[in-house]
């Protein structure tokens, strides 16, 4: 639906049908991208000023209009992430030396604890106790195949 300027008469979609029938003019509510006529007397209670256009044979970058506060915004927000990106990165950086230190630290006592393992193993398995066992006097009795039954 239409609006014209003051003083004159409101269109409804019948007369607009009307009309477009008479001057075999396309429908412009279909027409996408199309832009309404511009003449001066055909206005809308929403219009704003548009900004010039190029010519259909031009191909210039149209960029969309930004207000400057949103560009400043945006821009504190790259960079907001930026930051945490970064304060993030050298976080992960320390948590990864420490872990890596405390592997070494791991490593070194298992070592020591395989060797001390080692050692008490040398001392306390069975050919040091036979051969203790000899120095003291004892007699190895040898293996013994007799079974004992007991009855009571």
């Amino acid at each position: 639906m239409w609006i014209e300027t003051p003083g004159t008469r409101r269109r409804n979609e019948t007369s607009m049908g009307r009309r477009k029938a008479e001057t075999k003019q396309p429908d412009r509510r279909s027409m996408r991208g199309a832009s309404r006529p511009t003449d001066g007397k055909r206005t809308t209670r929403f219009a704003k000023p548009k900004a010039s256009t190029p010519k259909r044979g031009s191909r210039r970058l149209i960029l969309p209009e930004i207000a400057p506060w949103k560009m400043i915004l945006g821009s504190l927000c790259i960079g907001l992430c930026g930051l945490l990106y970064i304060t993030h990165l050298l976080s992960t950086q320390q948590l990864l030396e420490e872990v890596q230190t405390l592997q070494h630290e791991y490593n070194r006592t298992h070592r020591i604890y395989n060797e001390t393992k080692l050692a008490y193993d040398r001392v306390t398995g069975p050919k040091e106790i036979y051969q203790r066992a000899r120095n003291a006097g004892f007699v190895n009795a040898g293996p013994t195949d007799i079974i004992l039954n007991l009855n009571p």
